[in-house]
């Protein structure tokens, strides 16, 4: 160790501190204190003599008088001449040549050598000084961080020391350890905050101020504040610029403004809201006045007749400004103020012409003038209406309109009743007047064109015709009526209202009358009724009904729906006939045709046919009088009902129980079906020729007659004993071509059990026998073929089989069991030899609707024969039967594509039951591109967005419903709107609103919002849908919906103990609620301001610009944990430092030692002065309370001794002293001064209640004379 820096104390060699540590004014010599091995800076270098400073006790070192130069005045006031160090002033200061002052040292400058603030703790700059501020790492760590910072000046570092392990910045305290903080490489942005996580994890970069295309800039207003001080700088809503508003009295602009004679100038406050004077101007002889208002822009002055609300306390109860200087001059006028009795017992501007008695009058109640109506004759006419009072009345007429207006002497002239003045009201002027016109009567934008005739009513006046030329529609208002105009017959008016006009005119179309939506189609033209004028003519082509309405009748009266030839020949001759009614050919199974049936005229006739019964209606064009139901006979309709089965006479014609019709041609040579009804209980029956449709034949029609279905040839007689047991011949008959049978026993001649008699009856004759055939068309089907074989039961005899080698429907009738044929589709095992190498069979009325298709193809099961398929092509339902299976199961809806790749793999998915089919759900068929070339079905619902989607491409077992993702059918979800998740915005207060958020795709986006709180998320159709942004998606996101909303609260935000939550307008410049979060416990608070982007809340010390309209007159926020230890003392006063008079002022007190701090509502609330605040920045409380100890551990040590007593410097408050007995230095601390503490030789007068004692005056300078011996 090197001995030079030990020092002895105490007896004993202890480190030198001053080779450590330097004193913080580099010309103070540093020497141990006596008796601590703590420095002591209070002895100059040789060559430099201390100065003070004004409003401080402490002294600094500068160079003595020898090479003093006096510096005065320095720019601050609060310092005052001293003798300048060796760069021209002293510590802290620096000499500006240009300015000839000293100025102060801004020891916080990037190199500065004057920082003692090291690279951690924030460095500020104060005059002739700076302070090192540590990281405020509470509101740093998102407001969670417990402990707290402190700058230790010997590292120049921030430790944190208020708990274990303690830990120096850029490490913090969490679970027990030491962590590094991501955030100390400053990884944001300029004007972004870095906030680190609780664990140090991550952190997030949060905006100061506000993202402006993305990035963070501080409000304009900030950055670029207004330049003229009456204003008040507003930001734009999108932070791109800023206005500025005045909000002092308005600069007169011109000098000479309100200057001229009989104007007067005034500056008083109109009332505008701002508490600021404005500007009036005003000319008493016209009380015309202008004003500027402090609270406009000072562009305006309202001139000549600004407005009374303007400014009430000058304008309100003053007569009105006359609206120009000529508004009442001219020959014969005169112009009067006088009150007029309005109310308001102001004067009123009254202008009267002496010869016509005409007047106007301004009446200071309402500022507003009567205007007379354009077109009026000017000079009027002046005459006796005849109402009683002997005095001549006023009328005014326009001829062009007819309009009138009268004045009478025996009113209060009030009421001119212009411009439809009763003719009652002046029979001698009016009674052989034409009607007045009413206004846009008659519109000419509509087509219509006014008329000025007489009608020909009786009273030799002209009256008015209003036609509209492309619908002759028409009103007549006639002079020798009232004028009404609800009389004026529109649009329908009769000629005979006025012949002159309307003879020879069309009839008025009437409104509807031929509906283009319901298929009618209107023509003009001339039908030839004799008058020379066209006529209106509708048709409906769809039933050929057609009306008329002809110029040569009265117009009321169309013919509707079957108006006859005669009535428009030219049309109506080459046209088909109308039906008589809508339902002349509707009904289930009923067939309408357009047809020309060949009767001569070259038209087409409409005929209507009931194939179930071959019954028939003709409606011809030329005759439409009858339809001839239901037998029309066919030369009615040669070229449609040749080759046409008969229509039956009557509906019942073959209908009751046990009979049985058939449609089969007879054979009678004319090749078309004929009707065959059977009775087969009595063998009766009748037919219905197509060769000859007049007679059945009825119950007994020959054989002849239909040889193909009554001849029965071919049947066998036999005469055999059938072994019955009585030894008698039976008699048998058998059709060998059925194998049908009967039999008459001799035992039992009663039956004859036709046509399957069997075996047991004649076991002699029917054993070994093929089955007979249940009935004679067993196997007589279109295409059905008949074979005879054994099958191979084991009887060794023949069997039917029935086969349709189209359908593969089969039957058999086995001889070894004759009971049942299996039909039809019998197993493949009854018949081996046959059904072997058989398809399956599907009916085909299962596959045979509209819409179905029936295959019959190889699938591909590896057995080589053929399978049938059976597709719905409107739904993609699909079946197949397998020929390699057992032909059971179709697969019916969705048989899987491997069941038949060949001819299922380019089919859409089939369409599950029930899929799309809930209320507000729309399905569609569309190619979505997943590159398979076939269709997909898609299921949407407008009213949500929820989709979901089948793909041909898959295994059509997900339809991802119901927010099917875009990627999966771009061609349909691309300009979509989103879909919404199940249960999305169902929570209390949500509610949902449909809107183009503005992102760019002009797609309609899905917006969650809850008033009561402002949260709110978005599904936005330019994104993948996924992401909602809940609860506080950002302003940018919708700012169609957002901008203009307050911000989203964050969840749980402002839910602590005392906080509370308020909704106001923070005057942020945007005209939006913001949400202000405050705890009037603290003060502390924070804001959520709209026109930011919400992010940061500024917890807990929100600044008082951030929301004026709330924090102006509130407390200070408190900083976190600030004087909350238990011998500290808070409370909340008036500081006196703003002069509105409430405690919105916090001062801590430290109770041991008087040590302060305070909190100004008046400043920026972010400097509390540390422990050591001075008396001015709070006097209120400060002035009488004692000062605060410049450190915790003052006069604390060996030997010394601290009280606290009034020293009688007269502010009747109590001060520190300091004593060490041992050696009689002492020190006073006065509260009337804190400044200095005197040590270690305070005057007597300084304390004379403590030092006034002359022992220790003489042991005090018994010292002194000493102190130079011991330094030999």
């Amino acid at each position: 160790m090197d001995r030079r820096a030990l020092v002895c104390h105490a007896g004993a060699l202890v480190v030198d501190p001053c080779s450590a540590n330097k004193c913080y004014d580099r010309y103070a010599k540093c020497l141990p204190s006596a008796g601590s091995a703590a420095l002591n800076c209070s002895t100059c270098l040789a060559g430099f003599v201390h100065a003070s400073v004004v409003g401080s006790a402490e002294l600094i070192c500068v160079r003595d008088g020898t090479h003093c130069q006096e510096k005065n005045p320095y720019l601050y006031p609060t310092l005052h001449r001293s003798c300048h160090d060796a760069d021209g002033c002293h510590a802290g200061w620096t000499w500006d040549a240009a300015l000839r002052n000293c100025v102060d040292l801004n020891e916080c400058e990037p190199g500065s050598p004057y920082n003692r603030c090291g690279s951690v703790a924030e460095c500020i700059n104060i005059v002739g000084n700076h302070v090192c501020l540590c990281p405020q790492l509470q509101e740093h760590y998102g407001g969670t961080y417990t402990g707290r910072y402190r700058f230790d000046r010997g590292s120049q570092q921030c430790i944190d020391d208020t708990a274990s392990p303690p830990c120096v910045w850029p490490q913090f305290r969490f679970g027990g350890q030491c962590v590094e903080d991501p955030c100390q490489f400053n990884p944001c942005a300029q004007n972004e905050r870095c906030i680190t996580a609780p664990d140090g994890s991550d952190y997030i970069c949060a905006c100061k101020g506000r993202r402006v295309d993305g990035v963070c800039k501080f409000s304009p207003c900030l950055t670029d504040p207004c330049p003229e001080p009456w204003t008040t700088c507003i930001n734009n809503d999108d932070w791109r610029g800023r206005r500025c508003v005045g909000n002092l009295t308005c600069p007169l602009h011109e000098s000479e403004w309100c200057t001229e004679p009989g104007y007067v100038r005034q500056r008083l406050d109109c009332g505008d809201g701002d508490g600021v004077d404005d500007w009036v101007c005003t000319r008493p002889s016209l009380a015309q006045r202008g004003v500027y208002l402090s609270s406009s822009d000072c562009a305006d002055d309202h001139w000549p007749d600004a407005d009374a609300s303007l400014c009430p306390p000058l304008f309100n109860r003053s007569v009105c400004p006359l609206p120009s200087d000529d508004w009442c001059t001219g020959e014969g006028l005169v112009l009067e103020q006088v009150d007029c009795g309005d109310g308001d017992a102001a004067d009123d501007w009254v202008c009267m012409h002496n010869a016509t008695g005409q007047r106007k009058v301004l009446l200071s109640s309402n500022c507003t003038r009567t205007v007379r109506p354009a077109g009026l004759v000017v000079h009027g006419e002046k005459v006796d209406c005849g109402d009683d009072d002997g005095v001549y009345d006023w009328i005014c007429t326009h001829p062009a309109t007819g309009q009138r207006g009268v004045l009478l002497s025996s009113s209060d002239c009030s009421d001119s009743h212009w411009p439809y003045a009763n003719k009652t009201l002046c029979p001698s002027r009016f009674s052989d007047a034409m009607c007045a016109q009413p206004g846009n009567w008659c519109e000419e934008a509509q087509g219509e064109v006014l008329h000025s005739l007489d009608c020909g009513d009786g009273d030799g006046v002209n009256d008015w015709v209003c036609l509209q030329a492309n619908t002759s529609r028409r009103a007549v208002l006639l002079s020798s009526s009232t004028c009404d105009t609800a009389l004026d017959g529109w649009p329908t008016a009769d000629q005979s209202m006025c012949p002159p006009l309307l003879n020879g005119i069309m009839c008025p179309l009437p409104y509807n009358w031929c509906e283009e939506t319901g298929g009618g189609v209107l023509e003009r033209i001339n039908c030839g009724d004799g008058d020379g004028v066209d006529d209106w003519v509708c048709t409906y082509p769809n039933t050929g009904q057609r009306k008329v309405l002809l110029s040569t009748s009265n117009c009321s009266i169309d013919y509707w729906p079957t108006a006859d030839k005669y009535l428009c020949a030219p049309l109506f001759n080459h046209s088909m006939c109308p039906m008589p009614y809508d339902w002349w050919c509707k009904g289930d199974g009923y067939v309408l045709e357009k047809t020309d049936c060949g009767d001569g005229d070259g038209v087409d006739d409409w005929v209507c046919t009931y194939p179930a019964t071959g019954q028939r209606k003709v409606l011809l064009s030329s005759n439409c009088t009858e339809d001839h139901w239901p037998q029309a006979e066919t030369a009615l309709c040669p070229l449609r009902f040749n080759q046409a089965v008969c229509p039956m006479p009557y509906n019942w014609w073959c209908t009751g129980d046990g009979y049985v019709l058939e449609k089969t041609n007879c054979g009678d040579g004319d090749g078309v079906d004929d009707w065959v009804c059977t009775y087969p209980a009595t063998g009766q029956r009748k037919v219905l020729l197509s060769s000859n449709c007049t007679e059945d034949h009825w119950p007994q029609a020959e054989t002849a007659l239909c040889p193909l279905r009554f001849n029965r040839d071919g049947y066998v007689l036999e005469k055999t004993d059938c072994g019955d047991g009585d030894g008698v011949d039976d008699w048998v008959c058998t059709y060998p071509a059925t194998g049908q049978r009967k039999v008459l026993l001799s035992s039992n001649c009663t039956e004859d059990h036709w046509p399957q008699a069997a075996t047991a009856l004649c076991p002699l004759r029917f054993n070994r026998s093929t089955c007979p055939m249940p009935y004679d068309w067993w196997c007589s089907d279109p295409g059905d073929v008949l074979e005879k074989l054994d099958c191979g039961d084991g009887d060794g005899v023949d069997d039917w089989v029935c086969v349709n080698p189209d359908s593969w429907m089969r039957k058999v009738l086995l001889s070894s069991n004759c009971s049942t044929d299996h039909g039809p589709a019998a197993p493949r095992s009854l018949c081996p030899p046959r059904f072997a190498s058989a398809m399956c069979y599907w009916p085909s009325s299962e596959c045979s609707s509209d819409g179905f298709s029936r295959q019959r193809v190889d699938c591909g099961d590896g057995d080589g024969i053929d399978d049938w398929i059976c597709i719905q092509h409107n739904t993609s339902y699909r079946g197949v039967l397998l020929s390699s299976s057992d032909c059971q199961d179709s697969h019916w809806t969705n048989a899987d594509k491997s069941l038949c790749t060949p001819y299922f793999k380019d089919l859409m998915c089939p369409l599950r039951y029930y899929w799309c089919d809930q209320q507000g759900e729309q399905l569609q068929r569309v190619n979505c591109g997943d590159g398979d070339g076939v269709d997909d079905w898609v299921c949407t619902n407008p009213a949500n967005g929820q989709r979901k989607v089948l793909l041909s491409s898959s295994d059509c077992s997900e339809d991802h419903g119901p927010q099917a993702e875009t990627a999966l059918c771009p061609a349909r979800f691309n300009g979509a709107v989103c879909p919404q998740p199940q249960g999305w915005c169902d929570g209390e207060g949500d509610h949902i609103e449909k809107l183009d958020c503005g992102d760019g795709d002009g797609i309609a986006d899905w917006v969650c919002m809850n008033n009561a709180t402002g949260q709110r998320g978005v599904l936005l159709s330019s994104s993948n849908c996924s992401l909602d942004y809940w609860p506080q998606a950002e302003k940018a996101l919708c700012p169609n919906r957002f901008t203009g909303a307050p911000c989203p609260q964050p969840n749980w935000w402002c839910t602590g103990g005392g906080e509370h939550i308020e909704k106001l307008d923070c005057g942020d410049g945007d005209g939006v609620d913001d949400w202000v979060c405050m705890n009037n416990g603290t003060g502390q608070r924070g804001v959520l301001l709209s026109s930011s982007n919400c992010s940061l809340d500024y917890w807990p010390q929100a600044e008082k610009s951030l929301c004026p309209n709330r924090f102006n007159s509130a407390p200070c926020p408190q900083p976190y944990y600030w004087c909350t230890d238990s011998d500290y003392t808070l409370e909340r006063v008036n500081c006196g430092d703003d002069n509105v008079g409430d405690d919105n002022d916090w001062v801590c007190i430290r109770n041991a030692t008087n040590q302060r701090a305070v909190l100004l509502s008046s400043s920026n609330c972010t400097l509390d002065y540390a422990d050591n605040a001075p008396i001015s920045m709070c006097p209120t409380r400060f002035a009488r309370l004692m000062c605060p100890l410049p450190w915790e551990t003052w006069c604390v040590g060996d030997g010394l001794v601290r009280e606290q007593l009034d020293c009688g410097d007269g502010d009747a408050a109590d001060d520190w002293v300091c004593t060490r007995p041992s050696t009689s230095e002492r020190g006073v601390l006065l509260s009337s001064d804190c400044e200095s503490d005197h040590w270690p030789d305070a005057a007597e007068s300084l304390c004379p209640a403590k030092f006034a004692n002359p022992t220790g005056r003489r042991l005090l300078g018994h010292r002194r004379e000493l102190l130079p011996l011991a330094g030999r």
